[in-house]
């Protein structure tokens, strides 16, 4: 009997700003792309403890590499990806259902810069060892970073551990475990906004926090043998935010690139502290399994006020390839 496959790709993002005189808000809804796909066994990822260190086990040499992104190149970068229009630059979806090695997904970020007027560096990944460890907050910060840092724009600070535990993971369980409620209403199917939601956490707006922002990514394979994993769920999420986010108003890339921070607590030069959080939610409804991942970013620009958390942050190194 020929097997059904299918693949769903669902992009939702909020922003709210908030600086010395008034505020934007901005909130994006969901776009839905459907292609076949190959399936393969079931696996489980969540969000674990957030520790990385440069393994040195790959043949190839690497090194940590200093973001060169300055207030100066951040406040002269000018989004022509936008102001021009761009339309999305689609990758094959067929990828989630597949193991994909770091040296992939490099080929998958680096095929979309050839498209992108504003970077033109290629992307370096960490050791294979070293992603496979890493946890969904790591590699979306990473993978962030690289993608500011390469634009001239200062990188995110590092991991708030409290954001983490207390805002962007439980709401990652409640959306899975709530489906119909994230349907009708993705950022507040608990009722409460991610602001909301952070304040609950004690960071909030005005008070620990000038500024914060989420994103959200689901990715739903599904077949008639057995549960499917989705593969690599953090790095098709952060590609989707930037490059396949017209319909959205590029809502989601405007937040991933986001300027303007002020460089107000923790080290100079970088400013704002994220979360991620990645769920699964498994299905199985007359004889057809479903596997459905929830990738959750949350992000704040911390006040004074947070300061006393800052020795809490968990950073993430970026990395070079000896004589690139």
């Amino acid at each position: 009997m020929q097997l059904k496959r299918f693949l769903t790709l669902l992009l939702l993002g909020t922003l709210l700003l908030q600086g010395c005189g008034g505020s934007n808000d901005k909130t994006t809804g969901g776009e839905t792309d459907t292609t076949p796909s190959q399936q393969t066994p079931d696996n489980n990822t969540s969000d674990n403890n957030d520790s990385s260190q440069n393994s040195g086990a790959s043949q190839t040499q690497y090194s940590v590499w200093e973001c060169p992104a300055t207030s100066q190149s951040e406040n002269n970068f000018v989004d022509t990806f936008i102001t021009h229009n761009t339309n999305d630059i689609n990758y094959d979806l067929n990828t989630l259902a597949h193991p994909q090695t770091v040296s992939e997904i490099e080929t998958l970020f680096n095929n979309a810069h050839q498209h992108d007027p504003t970077i033109s560096q290629n992307i370096v990944l960490p050791p294979q060892s070293e992603w496979d460890n890493m946890s969904s907050s790591q590699k979306t910060l990473y993978l962030v970073n690289w993608e500011r840092c390469a634009r001239g724009l200062r990188p995110f600070e590092g991991i708030d551990p409290t954001l983490r535990d207390d805002v962007t993971h439980p709401y990652a369980e409640f959306i899975a475990a709530n489906q119909s409620a994230f349907a009708s209403n993705p950022h507040q199917a608990d009722g409460k906004s991610p602001g909301d939601r952070m304040a609950d956490a004690g960071i909030r707006l005005g008070t620990e926090s000038e500024y914060y922002s989420e994103n959200i990514a689901t990715f739903t394979l599904g077949n008639s043998a057995s549960y499917p994993t989705v593969y690599e769920p953090e790095a098709h999420a952060v590609y989707g935010w930037l490059y396949q986010d017209k319909a959205e108003a590029y809502g989601h890339r405007k937040n991933v690139l986001q300027t303007g921070l002020h460089d107000n607590t923790g080290t100079s030069g970088t400013e704002g502290l994220i979360a991620a959080a990645t769920t699964t939610a498994q299905e199985k409804s007359g004889g057809f399994f479903t596997t459905k991942s929830f990738v959750v970013m949350d992000a704040f620009d911390p006040l004074p006020a947070w300061e006393a958390h800052m020795s809490e942050m968990i950073k993430v190194s970026l990395y070079k390839r000896t004589g690139e």
